[in-house]
């Protein structure tokens, strides 16, 4: 069934042909499926569509944004996502938390990165929530954002928060998940703590939203951002991985690692290079590194 189109996003004579080809064209921009933020072309597009309903929100007043929340959830949550998570407003937050309960799990696993970002310790319970979800990749990332939230609001902790997570690995099959609840019950006993390696490239647009951009690499990133500069953050302490204990089994770096393949004419930037006699391309399958003692 078409979405609505709101009338705002109708130009002049092309109102009455687009209403009367609705059933049959989507009114989001072209390549704003699952992943588009890495199309060509595409991330730009579907910035601009979305940020007039993101700069209402952040400029509604607490009685008017909670409405403004909800209809965006319920309505553009799933085509615009993959540019809705790379905004950084503080007044974005209760959107971010809203986007959790969504029945479509990428929309809640995108959001969890936003959320991160957003250091919003209050999202997690609801993070903590998601540990138990069907979905092993939201599971993992829930995982994830639990551990990088953890240190951000003490008030949010969930109770027997370490019993909980041993009890949830004694039940976990995915070695991935696995991986992140062991980190996780190490954070809570305080053996882990996280470190940021470099701030997030951000940018405030005319309209008031906050925006971390489109790169295709951190070479270009002064064309993007002018007057750019790499700001990295030293380390707690460093280290050699002699230091690690040694490895009693093997995981599999990323989940269905060497399956994934992108026709030619799909570029996912920056993996752009062109393979299989230009039938595929790269999709950014080099995941490691050779280090001492490895």
């Amino acid at each position: 069934m078409a979405r609505r189109i709101p009338a705002r996003r109708l130009r002049g004579g092309l109102a009455l042909l687009l209403v009367a080809t609705a059933f049959a064209l989507s009114v989001r921009p072209a390549g704003a499926e699952w992943g588009a933020d890495l199309e060509r072309g595409a991330d730009a597009e579907l910035v601009e569509w979305i940020a007039p309903d993101l700069a209402a929100i952040v400029a509604a007043g607490p009685e008017r944004r909670p409405g403004l929340v909800a209809a965006f959830v319920a309505g553009d949550a799933v085509p615009a996502i993959e540019a809705v998570k790379r905004f950084r407003n503080p007044e974005l937050r209760p959107l971010f938390r809203a986007l959790l309960d969504h029945a479509d799990w990428r929309v809640a696993h995108r959001a969890l990165l936003a959320i991160e970002r957003l250091e919003d310790g209050a999202a997690l319970p609801r993070a903590w929530d998601l540990l138990g979800h069907a979905e092993p990749r939201l599971r993992e990332k829930a995982a994830i954002s639990c551990v990088r939230l953890w240190g951000a609001s003490d008030a949010h902790r969930p109770a027997r928060a370490r019993q909980d997570v041993l009890a949830r690995l004694d039940r976990e099959t995915d070695p991935l998940v696995r991986t992140c609840l062991e980190a996780l019950a190490r954070r809570i006993e305080g053996s882990l703590r996280v470190e940021r390696v470099a701030d997030e490239v951000r940018v405030t647009r005319e309209d008031g939203l906050v925006l971390t951009p489109y790169l295709r690499r951190m070479s270009t990133a002064r064309e993007v951002v002018p007057g750019f500069e790499a700001n990295p953050v030293a380390r707690i302490r460093g280290g050699s991985v002699d230091e690690l204990p040694l490895a009693t089994r093997w995981t599999a770096p990323l989940r269905d690692f060497g399956e994934e393949k992108a026709p030619a004419g799909r570029v996912l930037q920056p993996f752009g290079y062109r393979r299989n006699r230009g039938r595929t391309v790269h999709t950014g399958a080099d995941v490691g590194a050779l280090m001492e003692g490895a």
